[in-house]
């Protein structure tokens, strides 16, 4: 950790490299912005902040982004290392690490992010600790969001550009990153398969946090929402019908398999906020799992694939 002078005249901050290349013969002569640009694809708002702080750095010096770099040169882009959360010793199972990201199998109950509601013992504040405790910089990044009683994988970058190669709402995250689910649905889904688009409203923000989630509702004016479904099996459950079904998203809205189920007429067992209820069934969480996860990984171009065990399986 070093620390440096911001160049737009800011106080001294702690910044930690977060990436860093040595200039190849065929970048000699070329700026720093530019070799950084084509390197990394580096999203222009994310240089700018970097440039702002003072975060941009050739053999350990900070540089403007205009400086001509040559063959051997070291360049370096840092940040301040500021934690999401407060560092708190929460367990979080852990799957897959490695100096870019981290997979965690979510249990269901565990809040992602801190909030108003929840401002602490969530899988961030775990995740923070974590990282302290191996002396790294406390950055954590989820990825995507899983709601509070959704488990299953959810993959947190370790950094702000692997955190922007991955989003989703980017295109090369769209192209780098898949994930599917499986859910425990009430009764017998008449098709084998089928694909759910129905938009899904958005409820203007509360001006306080409410005391509950907020439900989303089917709305042809609201937000496109594709769900794509397959029925794994059909069995029973004390004395209910139920349908294992397998789902993969075409977009991401808030609670859209639990919405898109309900609207099918056959909501989640456990998902009392849309369904009767009769359909708790004595779980406490709706019964949907993130059960695989698949990447490009963003340093490298490997593909990873992660799979893990559904805990509503088989039904008991």
């Amino acid at each position: 950790m070093i620390t440096w002078q911001a160049l737009d005249g800011g106080a001294r901050t702690a910044l930690v490299p977060f990436l860093s290349c040595t200039v190849q013969p065929d970048e000699a002569g070329r700026s720093v912005r530019d070799v950084v640009l084509r390197r990394w694809h580096l999203s222009r708002t994310l240089f700018r902040r970097v440039k702002a702080l003072g975060g941009l750095w050739v053999d350990g010096q900070p540089v403007r982004g205009h400086r001509v770099v040559q063959t051997g040169e070291r360049i370096e882009l840092a940040l301040p290392p500021h934690p999401p959360a407060a560092a708190e010793p929460v367990a979080v199972p852990i799957v897959y690490e490695d100096p870019w990201l981290v997979v965690v199998d979510k249990p269901a109950g565990m809040v992602v992010h801190p909030s108003r509601g929840h401002p602490g013992g969530t899988l961030v504040n775990g995740l923070v600790h974590h990282r302290l405790q191996r002396g790294e910089p406390p950055w954590v990044h989820p990825v995507h969001r899983l709601d509070r009683g959704t488990s299953g994988l959810l993959l947190v970058a370790k950094n702000p550009y692997v955190h922007e190669r991955l989003a989703p709402h980017r295109l090369a995250g769209r192209q780098r990153l898949g994930r599917s689910y499986v859910a425990l649905a009430l009764g017998h889904l008449a098709a084998p398969s089928g694909v759910v688009s129905v938009p899904i409203d958005e409820p203007p923000p509360a001006p306080r946090q409410p005391a509950g989630p907020v439900p989303r509702r089917p709305d042809p004016s609201g937000r496109t929402a594709v769900t794509r479904y397959r029925v794994a099996r059909r069995t029973w459950l004390e004395g209910q019908p139920v349908s294992l079904v397998v789902l993969r998203l075409a977009s991401g809205r808030t609670h859209q398999i639990r919405v898109h189920l309900a609207f099918l007429g056959h909501p989640l067992v456990g998902d009392t906020l849309y369904g009767p209820p009769e359909a708790a069934l004595q779980r406490p969480w709706p019964a949907l799992h993130a059960r695989k996860l698949w990447l490009v990984h963003p340093m490298g171009d490997r593909r990873l694939l992660f799979k893990a065990p559904v805990p509503f399986w088989p039904p008991v």
